[in-house]
């Protein structure tokens, strides 16, 4: 398919992080993308992943999404500045929530001390700041 994508709208990004939300209440992991009832790594999109880590979930909710956001077109086709639509708000946010250090998405994550309800928070602190934003690009 030729052309630009769609840029993503603040309300899908929103929607993007409600349903990463969705999923990492439903089952939280550290050290891998997703896992299975075992324990096991497995893709974020496998039907056996029962756990996702922060990024993991945003992933499946992307990947899964793909035909409502942008129909006809595939994951791998998926631009890097939609992407950042929904990584930046995220990055900011964990910036602000690690006290203004650089940590990573997944370093975050797999701290020790960080629980499923402070990555839940993460993502409702970086919902926040979409609402605020009249436009998606960052």
């Amino acid at each position: 398919m030729d052309g630009e994508m769609k840029p993503l709208s603040n309300e899908q990004i929103v929607a993007i992080y409600g349903r990463a939300i969705d999923l990492i209440e439903r089952g939280w992991c550290q050290g891998h993308m997703a896992v299975d009832s075992e324990g096991n790594e497995c893709d974020v999109d496998d039907g056996k992943a029962c756990a996702w880590c922060l990024t993991g979930a945003v992933r499946k909710v992307v990947i899964k999404g793909v035909d409502e956001f942008w129909p006809g077109r595939c994951i791998d086709f998926v631009a890097d500045d939609v992407w950042e639509d929904v990584w930046f708000p995220l990055r900011e946010a964990v910036y602000v929530q690690s006290q203004n250090q650089t940590v990573s998405l997944w370093e975050y994550n797999d701290y020790p001390a960080v629980t499923a309800h402070r990555v839940v928070a993460l993502i409702e602190r970086a919902m926040k700041l979409v609402e605020k934003k009249e436009e998606a690009r960052w």
